[in-house]
């Protein structure tokens, strides 16, 4: 592990300890959040990604993102809508990683219209 994750790592092992996450769930939510960051995340953003696969998808497709999303880019999302083929994308300003936790009214919205 480089010095840069160790960091990482190490932060959010103490943020378990003083919720304590790890004696309440098993340490599961402490397992997940540590994998996510050795094996997807990394200090230059994300590792892993299906940008290749994205031309394939052929269904009707909404991207929803926040501009203010800490782990993801919006840049990502607007690769991903150039990829897809007729896909639609909707950035809500000043919202983070979960629009539809941040504003589920817009959010709903959106979605019914997208379902038609």
């Amino acid at each position: 592990m480089r010095w840069g994750q160790r960091t990482v790592v190490e932060a959010l092992r103490w943020k378990q300890r003083r919720r304590g996450l790890g004696q309440d769930l098993g340490a599961s939510v402490a397992e997940r959040q540590l994998y996510l960051v050795q094996h997807i995340l990394g200090l230059r953003g994300q590792r892993l990604t299906f940008s290749p696969r994205l031309a394939e998808v052929r269904v009707p497709t909404l991207i929803v993102w926040g501009d203010r999303d800490p782990y993801l880019p919006v840049a990502q999302a607007r690769r991903a809508h150039q990829l897809i083929p007729g896909s639609r994308l909707e950035v809500f300003p000043r919202c983070g990683h979960a629009p539809f936790r941040d504003r589920p009214g817009e959010f709903h919205r959106l979605l019914r219209d997208f379902l038609g």
